[in-house]
């Protein structure tokens, strides 16, 4: 099965991008990763990620839930 993502092409300035809940994310859709190396560890934590771009860069963050982590 294939999934698809819409990348948003960012018309903010880049400023604040470093916080999950900017207004720089605010429209950009949310993806979960679940796709894990077979030699991987059996703990595979939620992980999200949100993507945008404009001409000179693409850019991603991700967010991590992790029992282990506070």
């Amino acid at each position: 099965m294939t999934k698809r993502y819409h990348l948003l092409k960012s018309l903010d300035n880049v400023i604040n991008i470093l916080d999950w809940d900017s207004t720089f994310w605010k429209d950009a859709e949310i993806t979960s990763i679940n796709n894990f190396h077979e030699k991987s560890s059996a703990h595979h934590p939620e992980t999200f990620a949100k993507l945008q771009y404009n001409d000179e860069a693409i850019f991603v963050i991700f967010k991590v839930v992790d029992k282990h982590i506070l």
